[in-house]
């Protein structure tokens, strides 16, 4: 366990018992302000699983899923909905819940929807905890409330036309943002070459770029493509080959000389720690909902560390920041408001920071329209 969450765990060992009563949830679908459009993704419109654990004492907790597509997101609920019955009566004040849910799912898999369903429990559980000792995320894992520097993650698609690439970047440095993420992973090495040799002359030296693959290349091209932007100084080059292609990585971190990163995909640390043992990232992405929820966040975070990696958030960005803040030094969050229209106060990015709640748990609710 690492410190931040052995920290909470003593705390928690002081609590009163706050038991499970009931577990709500449902499936809401919402447009994007710009449609997503990289090498494995093509929506306009994200489809989000809402979670909310009761409690016998009259606290709730709130968690969150996303799919692209209605049917797979009822999916989630529905594993979302059958775990979080099967947990009634259990005391969210015990960490021990983490793992009754682990081996609850053991049949079906640690990875997938399963893990999933726990993240969105475990995500509700630690807001509930946060709210009874009346400590916001941060405070629960010994950190301190701070701005974290952010880069926009929402735009510069695979999709827009290479025209556009220019006035979007300076679009988003204007809005304060000192680092940009611009999508790649076409077949042809010189055209994504050129979306950022645009977007690198658009904003100049000053401005850190960051290109996002999304698994798009085989390994070959992964390193033809990878050699052609070593030239303009990536702050990293992200998920350049198939998640799961661990070999095909670790032969891409030799060939190429900007940092990888990589990490987003992998399902809790079954599949992150074999993922950092091959030593070819250089920058951590967990997902809260893939990495099983803030507990496994938490765990991840400690072990990229462990190995000197650099720890950045993929989404979640209202969550990720209370973690940010726990963790030490300042890193770097990806921004996009695809979720912001789900939540009443929750932190939004001003001039490229983010600066997590000081409310208790998670600091933020449901919109009262959309709540279970």
């Amino acid at each position: 366990m690492s410190e931040e969450l052995e920290r909470a765990k003593r705390l928690l060992e002081e609590a009163p018992p706050h038991r499970i009563s009931g577990v709500r949830s449902r499936v809401v679908n919402l447009p994007v302000r710009q449609p997503i459009r990289t090498a494995i993704h093509d929506s306009a419109s994200i489809d989000h699983v809402l979670v909310c654990v009761d409690t016998a004492a009259g606290l709730h907790g709130i968690g969150h899923l996303f799919a692209f597509g209605a049917a797979r997101a009822e999916i989630l609920r529905a594993m979302v909905q059958d775990l979080g019955e099967r947990m009634l009566g259990r005391d969210v004040m015990d960490t021990g819940l983490f793992a009754a849910m682990w081996n609850d799912v053991t049949f079906l898999g640690h990875s997938g929807v399963a893990l999933m369903a726990i993240s969105a429990l475990d995500c509700a559980s630690w807001d509930i905890r946060g709210k009874a000792l009346g400590l916001p995320l941060w405070g629960l894992f010994g950190g301190s409330s701070k701005a974290i520097s952010c880069y926009s993650s929402d735009g510069l698609w695979l999709g827009d036309p290479i025209e556009g690439l220019a006035e979007q970047a300076r679009e988003r440095v204007s809005a304060g943002y000192r680092a940009l993420k611009v999508r790649l992973g076409t077949n042809d090495p010189a055209a994504d070459e050129r979306r950022i040799s645009v977007t690198r002359d658009a904003v100049g030296d000053r401005i850190e770029l960051m290109a996002d693959a999304n698994q798009g290349w085989s390994v070959s091209q992964a390193i033809e493509t990878g050699r052609r932007l070593d030239r303009y100084r990536l702050r990293w080059l992200e998920e350049p080959v198939d998640a799961d292609d661990l070999r095909g990585l670790t032969e891409v971190s030799r060939e190429v000389n900007s940092p990888i990163a990589a990490g987003e995909s992998w399902y809790g640390l079954l599949q992150t720690i074999p993922g950092l043992d091959t030593g070819a990232v250089s920058v951590l992405m967990p997902d809260l909902q893939r990495i099983g929820g803030i507990t496994g966040w938490m765990e991840a975070a400690a072990a990229g560390h462990r190995r000197r990696v650099e720890v950045s958030p993929h989404l979640f960005p209202e969550v990720s920041v209370s973690m940010m803040c726990a963790l030490p030094g300042d890193g770097l969050i990806e921004y996009v408001p695809w979720f912001a229209d789900l939540f009443n106060d929750a932190p939004v990015a001003d001039g490229g920071r983010l600066r997590p709640s000081d409310r208790p748990g998670l600091g933020f609710d449901f919109i009262t329209r959309l709540t279970p």
